[in-house]
């Protein structure tokens, strides 16, 4: 291992910690129990003291430093990833620390927080606990929940649980040259945040259609006005292909067929939605495709000349989800499209979920590179129990 004593101060390391031969601490250091430190890092205590408590774990090609005179802190649990920069500050229990992120001096970051892969959190920088920043400079997006930490915490306790491993497996060798007949395989320990946010969102949503009758939730409309307004302004032709975005038991696909609209499909992450729908359609429901399916991993089989959604787009509320659903209407859509979502004056969550409000600007914005906005407009939507909500909703057509 490459450690090294500076101006008198020899780091402290705990025997069940372990640092990797390729990685160099230094000075004032002191590391305790069940540590992880992989190779390339860098951990400078020359110019001030570093502290690493219990359950930590700092990346391969991380480096932790500071001004002269001030301590850098990682209290239990913190997760530095790969190639993350810690350079002063305090960074609090069971937080993460984002692939390739810069700490800058004296930001305090209390309990639980989560640092975006890439982001710059500016020097003096304080983050509440249960923060999650992103950006250049992070700015604070939203809460952390309680599924998220959960996550975070199963994925710390594998690097917890690492250096045992690596005091009994890890030694230096020789490769192979063949693939041995009987190598093991690899186990699977842990699911992306990905896989958990979207088998999370289903149970979410089968509960809600299990347990909750129309009448319960806030969404419900026997009419849906506007809806149909814009579509009716796309044109005469019922021929055309439709697509409800989050239609499971919405009343749209009632109006259409009653209209005769001929080629209608319905899209819904809850097959209990889908369900209750076809039940209510009866006979009529062999008229319409049904898609189970949560957007995110929707594949299109066809293109569509209409794209309507009203109970989708304002529940994604990771930046890489937006963009992937903008790519997916720019394959899907070949004439027009309306979004619905809650405006600025809006509700901030729906059904006990974080959402994303949108002002008509900035609703038309995000999709101004493949469609050309043609009306946009503010309605209030007056719940089953007289509620009111506001929504922004725009119509557009492919450029």
């Amino acid at each position: 291992m490459a450690i090294y004593s500076f101006n008198g101060f020899v780091p402290v390391i705990k025997e069940s910690s372990f640092v990797h031969p390729r990685a160099s601490v230094t000075g004032n250091v002191l590391i305790g129990e069940d540590v992880y430190i992989g190779p390339g890092a860098a951990i400078r205590g020359d110019w001030g003291q570093i502290i690493i408590e219990d359950g930590c774990n700092v990346q391969e090609n991380c480096t932790i430093h500071m001004f002269p005179g001030t301590t850098v802190l990682l209290k239990k649990g913190a997760h530095i990833g790969h190639g993350a920069i810690i350079h002063g500050g305090t960074i609090g229990e069971n937080c993460l620390i984002g692939m390739n992120a810069v700490i800058m001096d004296d930001v305090v970051m209390e309990d639980e927080c989560i640092i975006g892969a890439l982001s710059f959190v500016p020097a003096k920088m304080h983050l509440p606990k249960r923060s999650l920043a992103v950006g250049n400079p992070a700015k604070i997006v939203k809460q952390v929940s309680d599924e998220m930490i959960a996550w975070k915490t199963k994925g710390t306790a594998l690097y917890q649980a690492l250096p045992g491993e690596c005091h009994a497996t890890l030694q230096e060798v020789e490769p192979l040259r063949e693939v041995e007949s009987n190598r093991p395989a690899q186990e699977s320990m842990y699911a992306t945040w990905g896989k958990i946010k979207k088998m999370s969102r289903k149970e979410h949503w089968e509960t809600v259609y299990e347990t909750k009758t129309p009448e319960q939730v806030s969404w419900t409309e026997e009419i849906p006005r506007t809806s149909l307004e814009f579509i009716h302004s796309f044109g005469t032709d019922k021929s055309v292909s439709i697509i409800d975005i989050g239609g499971g038991d919405s009343h749209l696909v009632d109006h259409l067929l009653d209209e005769g609209y001929t080629n209608i499909s319905v899209l819904d992450i809850s097959a209990k939605a889908l369900d209750r729908a076809r039940k209510r359609l009866g006979d009529r429901a062999k008229n319409v495709i049904w898609i189970e399916s949560d957007i995110t991993d929707f594949q299109p089989e066809l293109s569509y000349s209409i794209w309507h959604d009203r109970a989708v787009f304002h529940f994604l509320t990771d930046e890489t989800e937006i963009a992937g659903y903008i790519r997916l209407v720019e394959k899907a859509v070949d004439k027009n499209m309306v979004i619905g979502t809650f405006s600025e004056n809006g509700p901030l969550r729906c059904s006990a979920l974080d959402i994303s409000q949108y002002s008509t600007e900035e609703l038309s914005d995000r999709f101004s590179e493949n469609f050309e906005v043609l009306e946009c407009m503010n309605i209030d939507h007056t719940t089953p129990f007289d509620t009111v909500q506001n929504f922004s909703f725009c119509g557009f057509k492919r450029r």
